[in-house]
């Protein structure tokens, strides 16, 4: 048990650093694509794996200049992202919303929830151009959505649902 707890408390620092130090580019250059979803790394479920998946693909290794924060994560394995292309809120929705709010710059935003409804909704009303994908995983679109959440699914240039049933409720009952 030891043992376990030693090896978890070093690959959250020591090994952190280091891998942080492995995937730093000093050629990095943002494009203006952000993927802002909830959690991949501190929940465990169907969403989380998605959004790990979603950031595996973003971020091949030669490198495509992606963005991705986390509402609830902290700790980011290095494995599905760089480190230095990635943030993570802790749970602190008051410091996300600050930073997100104030970053401003991105060209597409692709939402890996519907309860990041708000968050975009600010967002549109500094930079209404911003194009905007949205991820629907299931059971939160099913039934009908109101005020941001309603205001995200017609705004969105793009809608990816995960699977036919969710695209055909989201269809029938949202429009």
């Amino acid at each position: 048990a030891y043992a376990r707890l030693w090896g978890a408390y070093l690959a959250r620092t020591y090994g952190a650093f280091a891998d942080q130090a492995l995937n730093q580019s000093a050629y990095y250059q943002p494009n203006g694509n952000l993927f802002l979803y909830l959690a991949g790394f501190s929940k465990m479920g169907g969403i989380e794996k998605v959004n790990k998946a979603i950031l595996k693909s973003l971020y091949p290794a030669s490198g495509s200049g992606w963005e991705a924060w986390s509402v609830y994560d902290s700790f980011i394995d290095a494995r599905y992202f760089p480190r230095y292309a990635i943030r993570g809120f802790s749970a602190s929705r008051v410091k996300f919303l600050w930073h997100f709010v104030q970053a401003n710059h991105w060209k597409h935003i692709l939402v890996g929830h519907i309860n990041l409804a708000a968050a975009i909704w600010l967002i549109n009303l500094r930079k209404s151009d911003t194009r905007i994908t949205l991820m629907a995983h299931g059971i939160e679109v099913w039934s009908k959505q109101k005020g941001f959440k309603k205001w995200l699914l017609q705004r969105a240039d793009k809608i990816i649902a995960v699977s036919n049933y969710t695209k055909s409720q989201l269809v029938t009952v949202n429009g």
